[in-house]
C-alpha cells in the first residue's frame, strides 16, 4: 500500500504490480504466476485472448485439419503446453509435430516403455528466431554462403536415387554487446545433416530432395542462433535439424 507518514489523511491504495515486457495478446500486468496452465489456457499458448470454451475449441479444430493435420487430442495437448510454456501464438505455427523412433526403455531386465514410433514436438526455425528477436540484442544475419555442389547416388531400397547438394553451409548472425556488433557464425555439412527417408534407407527424404540448399541453410542459421543466443533459444535442435 501507498502511504505517507507526513500524510495522515492520505488514502491508501494498491501498487500496481511491475509491468512485464508486453507480448501480443499478453497483458503488460501479468505474472508468472497468473500465466494460463495447458488444462485452462486459451488456445495458443496464452497468447489468445478469448476465454469461451466454443472458440478455444474452435482453434484446437484449426490446429487438426490445417496446423497439424491429423494430430490426435494428446498431441495437440502437448502443442498447446509447449507454447503455453514459451509464451508462442500457437496459430502462427512455431512448432512442429515430427514422428520420431522412440527405442524402449528398460529397467532391471524389464520393458518400462516399449519403442516405437511417437509423435515429439520440435520448435522450428521461427521459435528461434522469435526468441533472438526477444532479447532486443539480435541484429541481423549475413546472407547464407554454400560450398561447392556435390552429385551423389543414394541407396533406396532396391534402387538409387541421384541427389545434387551443397557440401556445406555457413550462415553468421549478430547480437549486440555492450554496443559491439559481435558476430557468431555457424557452418553445417550437408552428410551430416540431411534426413534419410525412412530406417532402412540412406536417401534423404522429399525435403532434404526438393530443398538441398534451404533445408541446410535453416540448420546452419539455428546453430548459429543457438552459439549467439544459448540463453534464448536453448540447446533443443529444430525440426529442420
Amino acid at each position: 500500500r501507498l502511504t505517507h507518514p507526513r500524510l495522515p489523511g492520505l488514502v491508501p491504495v494498491e501498487a500496481p504490480p511491475a509491468p512485464l515486457p508486453s507480448h501480443r495478446g499478453l497483458p503488460v500486468t501479468a505474472s508468472l504466476s497468473t500465466l494460463p496452465t495447458p488444462a485452462t489456457a486459451p488456445a495458443g499458448g496464452g497468447l489468445i485472448t478469448a476465454r469461451d470454451a466454443r472458440e478455444m475449441e474452435a482453434v484446437r479444430n484449426a490446429m487438426k485439419s490445417s496446423l497439424a493435420p491429423g494430430a490426435t487430442d494428446e498431441a495437440v495437448d502437448m502443442i498447446l503446453a509447449y507454447c503455453t510454456a514459451r509464451r508462442l501464438d500457437v496459430m502462427t505455427k512455431p512448432v512442429h509435430l515430427v514422428p520420431m523412433w522412440i527405442p524402449e526403455k528398460k529397467r532391471d531386465g524389464q520393458v518400462i516403455t516399449p519403442g516405437g514410433m511417437r509423435d515429439v514436438v520440435m520448435p522450428g526455425i521461427g521459435t528461434y528466431r522469435i526468441d533472438a528477436h526477444r532479447t532486443t540484442e539480435y541484429a541481423g544475419q549475413d546472407e547464407a554462403e554454400f560450398g561447392p555442389t556435390v552429385t551423389r547416388a543414394f541407396r533406396d531400397e532396391n534402387r538409387s536415387v541421384e541427389v545434387s547438394f551443397p557440401e556445406w553451409a555457413k550462415v553468421t548472425v549478430y547480437r549486440m554487446a555492450h554496443g559491439i556488433r559481435v558476430p557468431y557464425s555457424a557452418k553445417v555439412f550437408w552428410l551430416e545433416a540431411y534426413s534419410t527417408a525412412g530406417k532402412n534407407t540412406d536417401a534423404p527424404n522429399a525435403m532434404w530432395r526438393k530443398r538441398p540448399f534451404g533445408q541446410l541453410e535453416k540448420c546452419a542459421e539455428a546453430l548459429a542462433l543457438r552459439k549467439g543466443f544459448p540463453e534464448a533459444v536453448g540447446s533443443e535442435p529444430t525440426a529442420e535439424e
